[in-house]
């Protein structure tokens, strides 16, 4: 074979070899290509769980605030229960001072009816079973004695008077009180005026 046709022969064959191996660049460029496109993809469906995650995280966040603010709820309610506790433990312990006094008051009207019961007896047939300066000088010490009563009754009533306004039960009390203590006074006035009119005598 001559060195012409030779020429061609390699020309055919080479040129056969340099369309495929364009063609095989051109493949790889598309598959590159394309494998750059999928990254692509890849990295915006990366991106777009980061961004989920952080969407998620946000949401969790407010969850956390959300159940802080629920447990700061909790905790106001439950402070407002305490003080309410607290509210009704000093009513309880108010009631149960008012009770207190009540009782007391009880117990001085009682002590209070016994004296009057013994005391504002007729006081004129009291002064007929005794006799001259001997009479005289009894009724004066028995006086002086059922005034002394008089004064811590009259005490009484005081240390009461300024809060029966506020609880009926004690003013009720305090009102029966009060009259027991007008009968006592009463009888140791009439039982003055009577000394007196002894006074001319003896």
């Amino acid at each position: 074979m001559d060195e012409e046709r030779l020429k061609e022969v390699f020309k055919i064959i080479l040129g056969d070899e340099l369309q495929e191996t364009k063609a095989s660049i051109k493949a790889l460029e598309e598959t590159t290509k394309a494998l750059q496109e999928g990254r692509e993809r890849d990295g915006e469906k990366i991106k777009a769980l980061e961004e989920g995650r952080e969407k998620d995280g946000e949401k969790i966040k407010a969850l956390e605030e959300g159940r802080e603010k629920d447990g700061e709820k909790i905790k106001a309610l439950e402070e407002g229960r305490e003080r309410d506790g607290e509210k009704i433990k000093a009513l309880e312990e108010g009631r149960e001072k008012d009770g207190e006094k009540i009782k007391a008051l009880q117990e001085v009207t009682k002590q209070l009816d016994r004296t009057v019961m013994s005391l504002c007896v007729d006081v004129t047939n009291q002064i007929s079973q005794r006799e001259g300066k001997d009479a005289k000088a009894s009724l004066e010490i028995e006086l002086d004695a059922r005034r002394t009563i008089e004064a811590s009754a009259a005490k009484v009533v005081k240390m009461y008077e300024g809060e029966k306004n506020q609880n009926k039960i004690l003013q009720q009390k305090l009102d029966s009180f009060k009259a027991r203590c007008e009968d006592l006074s009463e009888a140791n006035h009439h039982m003055h005026e009577i000394l007196k009119e002894m006074n001319g005598v003896f």
